[in-house]
């Protein structure tokens, strides 16, 4: 779990050694391709200019496309994102959801159980054999979510999805 600044950059350059060469570390805010060499939010960060591959391109165009459909909470356009053996592993919770339904089935209780889901992506990471996504989660209790009934309450959280690609 990313903690602090200093985590996160530990995180980020642990990610960066671990795939090797050709992982960018990118700032999703639509618009070009900006480089961001610091992951950190809180310092003035650098900007160079890189050269992804289409592929990159793409697979970063995808994950910020199914972010889109969430934020729009557009399920079908969810489902549209996936591939034909779409899978959906929540590892803290030890869920694995494989196939198009299952993965369905999970995404229609997340949007019930937070009608008003909304993500924020705070980094991302893009290279040639898949995206990561630091992203804040928030919105309102008010669907029942894994036995829990709802609360009402806002809630915020943050995540870590790792995007990989047929």
């Amino acid at each position: 779990m990313v903690r602090d600044d200093a985590d996160r950059r530990t995180f980020f350059e642990a990610f960066g050694a671990l795939a090797g060469p050709g992982i960018r570390s990118i700032k999703s805010s639509g618009g070009g391709d900006q480089i961001r060499t610091a992951p950190s939010l809180t310092e003035p960060q650098d900007t160079m200019t890189a050269i992804l591959s289409e592929r990159t391109r793409a697979q970063l165009a995808l994950a910020e496309e199914h972010v889109r459909c969430e934020n729009a909470h557009d399920l079908p356009g969810i489902m549209a994102t996936f591939g034909h053996r779409a899978w959906y592993d929540d590892e803290p919770w030890g869920e694995h959801h494989e196939g198009p339904d299952a993965v369905h089935g999970y995404y229609k209780d997340l949007l019930t159980s937070l009608p008003d889901l909304h993500i924020d992506i705070v980094h991302c990471l893009a290279a040639e054999n898949g995206v990561a996504l630091e992203v804040r989660i928030s919105g309102t209790h008010l669907g029942s979510w894994r036995g829990l009934p709802p609360t009402g309450r806002r809630v915020t959280f943050p995540l870590c999805g790792l995007y990989t690609f047929d």
